[in-house]
Formats: structure tokens, C-alpha cells, sequence
């Protein structure tokens, strides 16, 4: 007899009911071995398609790639305009720059590049001609008054663009190092070019000299041979 196409008879149930019947394997919603709606093989299948879905996003986290959903499929990308990357919360805001911390560099910055300046321009002008030197070293001198003005606006103009900036008072140390190196820097120049302009100087003398001293000797042996 064929035991997959034959019921399987069970005795009487203990409520007097009458006898249970086992489906065959092959029988719609039978379940075991071989059953349709709880196979092995539908099972191997969701496990298949889990571990596909499992790999799929492990290789997106490490290519960098958009994010993967359970399923296999990829997350939507962010709307234009939006960044896949929250911002940072909570970052402190920069702290507003005082003016009045400004002033005692304002006060040291302006002379030294007012020196600078006429330096520069002195040294311009011994190069035309050295009877210049003496009116630009009496006109190039800022005027008081700018002078003054620079001082006293320098330090609020100054904290209202590193404010817009973005710079706060925080790197006020930055800040006045920077400054402060220039201006050490400016004054390094203006003694470079002076030292450089009585080395050019000297070089000319020391030249003008031998020249001399060349004519002499050969004038006396001129004066010997005759």
C-alpha cells in the first residue's frame, strides 16, 4: 500500500470525539517533511535572501556607499539642500571681540609701519639721487592727526571684521602674535636695507679708492721712466 497517499487512522480521541485523520504529506496545509507551506526549502530560501540582504549592507558600510535597507534596496538619498552628516550640536558660538584689547596693538602697529613706510621711501629715493633722501626722511612722516585716528578706529574696525569672520576673542592670542610679528618683521627689513645701503657704499669707495690708487702708481712710474 502506498503509505503517502493513504490516511493515517488514529484511535478514538479520550473526549469520545471521532477519530483524527492525519492529512498526506502532499496535502494542502499539511506540515513536515515535504509539506508546501513549511518546506525546508522556503525556509533555505529566507535565509538565502536574508544573508544576500546581510552582505549587501556590510559592503555598502565599507565602500562608503548609500546605506541598505533590510530588503537588499538603498535607503533614499537626502533632499537637495540637506546633508546626510547631522551637524555638530552644541559647538560654542565665538566670543565677541572688545575693541579696548585691540588698542594697545593698534598703538604699536601704526608707528612701526609709519616707520616702515618712510624707510621704504627714503631708500626709493637714493636711488635717483642722494640729495633726495634728506626731503623725503622730512616729508614722508605720516600726519599727526591720521596718525591719531588710525589709533583710535583701528581697534573697532578691526573687531568688527574679525567678529564677521567669524574669529572670535578667543584667538586673541593669534591674533597679536601675528601682528606682533610683523611688526618685528617690518623693523628687521628697515635696518636689512639700511645695512644694505652702507655696504653698497662702502663696496663704491673701496672701488673708487683702488682706482685712485691705480692712477697714482702709474703715474709714478711714468715719472720714474722719464
Amino acid at each position: 500500500m502506498d503509505i503517502s497517499s493513504a490516511s493515517v487512522q488514529v484511535g478514538p480521541t479520550t473526549s469520545g470525539g471521532t477519530p483524527l485523520s492525519v492529512p498526506p504529506a502532499g496535502s494542502p496545509g499539511a506540515v513536515g517533511v515535504g509539506a508546501a507551506g513549511g518546506s525546508s526549502e522556503e525556509q533555505r530560501r529566507k535565509w538565502r535572501d536574508k544573508g544576500k540582504a546581510l552582505r549587501a549592507r556590510k559592503k555598502a558600510a565599507l565602500s562608503g556607499g548609500p546605506a541598505v535597507a533590510a530588503t537588499g534596496e538603498a535607503l533614499p538619498a537626502p533632499a537637495n539642500g540637506a546633508s546626510a552628516v547631522s551637524p555638530l550640536a552644541g559647538a560654542p558660538a565665538p566670543v565677541p571681540w572688545n575693541p579696548d584689547r585691540l588698542r594697545k596693538l593698534w598703538e604699536q602697529l601704526v608707528p612701526a609701519v609709519e616707520k616702515w613706510d618712510v624707510e621704504s621711501l627714503k631708500k626709493e629715493a637714493g636711488k635717483v639721487d642722494a640729495c633726495l633722501v634728506a626731503m623725503v626722511a622730512q616729508e614722508a612722516p605720516w600726519n599727526p592727526v591720521s596718525k591719531i585716528t588710525l589709533v583710535e578706529t583701528g581697534p573697532n574696525v578691526t573687531a568688527d571684521l574679525l567678529n564677521a569672520c567669524g574669529i572670535g576673542a578667543e584667538r586673541g592670542d593669534l591674533v597679536a602674535f601675528c601682528m606682533a610679528a610683523w611688526c618685528i618683521y617690518s623693523g628687521r627689513a628697515t635696518v636689512a636695507s639700511k645695512l644694505e645701503e652702507l655696504a653698497a657704499k662702502k663696496a663704491e669707495a673701496e672701488k673708487k679708492s683702488a682706482g685712485e690708487k691705480g692712477q697714482r702708481g702709474k703715474g709714478e712710474d711714468e715719472h720714474e721712466q722719464n
